[in-house]
């Protein structure tokens, strides 16, 4: 197609010209259109061509006539919703004063005007186009007007701080993060037309519109979501409190369990039953430690092994009165277990104490009582050592008759430990845990 004559004016362009490959627009630097092909008029959805100029016309005019001409790219010119449409284009200078923009094949740019159109306002998604230098909203969805309230008009008037509650300065710092692509996704908070206030999930990344810089921004409403989680961790709170308490009501039943056996066994002259009662009370003491520790801790699941012992040898060593004699190395690190395995772990642990306490050490000045334990490839290893006198397996076996010694058997069968025992110079115990999930 030949270039418009210079001097004509828009009405001298021929409506329905055809077999052109391209449509173009004739305008001044000032933006006055000296001729314009009806083609552009059709596809933007002009009714006329009266009283547009380059202001109106471009998406970003000024930008644009300042460009070092001859250009090619993409502009966006704008439809009667003020809408930005893309176009392929060139441009030259025709003179100091005169632009001359070739559009591509109409049937080529109604194509992508469609593409475009379905892409970005038929999609449910809430979407945004804002200008980063300016913060100006350029383009937004049908689906963002719906969401919104506003009407597109009143809409394009606006400016992202008029839609978020940050401050304006805040809003600008997170518009550079999105904008240098070091920052994708964004929480923020975003207030309608009616003046609600919504939850708001923002993956916003970079795109160059005409030169500039802008943001194209997808907004996912998560008011609904994050109301769901809320309650759900405040009837998570919930549900922690009421099995705190249990641990409590237990710990205290049990603390009373243990009372009277202990006010049992003052009223009895017989030493033996005397002693079983005390050894009772004992043993329910270190069941109710096992609730203390849940009571006490974070984690209402589980008991972390390591404060678990230094509290039940703590009250053992006091008990026995050897808290100046003997020294309890306790474990290196934590270890959590559930409560399943932590009261028959923790009945052992006292059968263990106990006996160092009452027989190991004789008339030793000093002792000391180790505890360790190793975890490796889904095995796990505790590991029982006391620096006592020792003594014959066999016959402390046949003494306790179902306590003691067999109550650590009968405990390890239930935690499917395999136990190793050696009792020469000092007591030594190994429990062996294969295939441990906890």
């Amino acid at each position: 197609m030949n270039p418009p004559n210079a001097n004509s004016s828009p009405e001298d362009s021929d409506p329905d010209r055809e077999g052109s490959s391209t449509v173009s627009i004739l305008i001044t630097k000032n933006g006055e259109i000296r001729s314009i092909d009806s083609g552009i008029i059709k596809r933007l959805g002009y009714e006329s061509f009266h009283r547009l100029t380059g202001e109106n016309l471009f998406e970003d005019w000024n930008l644009f006539r300042n460009r070092m001409f001859p250009w090619n790219g993409t502009v966006l010119l704008l439809d009667p919703r003020q809408v930005g449409i893309p176009f392929a284009a060139s441009a030259e200078l025709l003179s100091e004063e005169l632009i001359l923009v070739h559009f591509s094949d109409p049937q080529v740019t109604q194509r992508l005007e469609e593409q475009f159109f379905q892409i970005f306002h038929k999609n449910l998604a809430i979407k945004l186009i804002i200008d980063v230098e300016t913060g100006r909203l350029v383009n937004v969805s049908d689906s963002a007007l719906e969401f919104y309230g506003y009407s597109r008009e009143e809409f394009l008037k606006l400016k992202i701080n008029d839609v978020n509650i940050l401050g304006p300065e805040e809003v600008k710092a997170e518009m550079l993060k999105a904008s240098s692509e070091n920052r994708l996704y964004f929480n923020f908070i975003h207030r309608l037309k009616s003046g609600e206030l919504r939850d708001v999930e923002v993956f916003s990344g970079p795109i160059s519109i005409n030169g500039r810089i802008h943001l194209y921004s997808i907004i996912h409403d998560v008011t609904e979501r994050n109301l769901t989680q809320k309650r759900m961790q405040e009837s998570l709170k919930e549900k922690e409190l009421m099995l705190q308490e249990i641990h409590h009501r237990v710990k205290n039943n049990l603390q009373i369990v243990s009372s009277l056996l202990s006010l049992h066994s003052e009223f009895k002259e017989d030493p033996y039953l005397q002693k079983v009662l005390r050894e009772c009370e004992l043993r329910v003491k270190s069941m109710a430690l096992v609730h203390e520790e849940l009571y006490r801790s974070d984690n209402l699941a589980k008991v972390d092994l390591k404060s678990y012992c230094f509290s039940l040898s703590s009250n053992l060593l006091s008990v026995y009165g050897q808290a100046g004699k003997i020294r309890f190395h306790n474990l290196e690190n934590s270890f959590f277990i559930s409560i399943d395995r932590a009261i028959p772990i923790g009945l052992i642990l006292n059968e263990l104490l106990t006996n160092s306490l009452k027989y190991a050490f004789g008339d030793q000045e000093r002792g000391e009582i180790f505890l360790d334990l190793k975890n490796a490839d889904g095995c796990v290893e505790l590991e029982y050592r006391d620096t006592g006198t020792g003594f014959n397996l066999n016959q402390a076996q046949n003494k306790q008759s179902g306590l003691g010694l067999k109550l650590i058997d009968m405990l390890s069968m239930q935690l499917h430990a395999k136990l190793f025992f050696q009792a020469e110079n000092g007591f030594f115990l190994r429990m062996h845990f294969s295939g441990w999930k906890d």
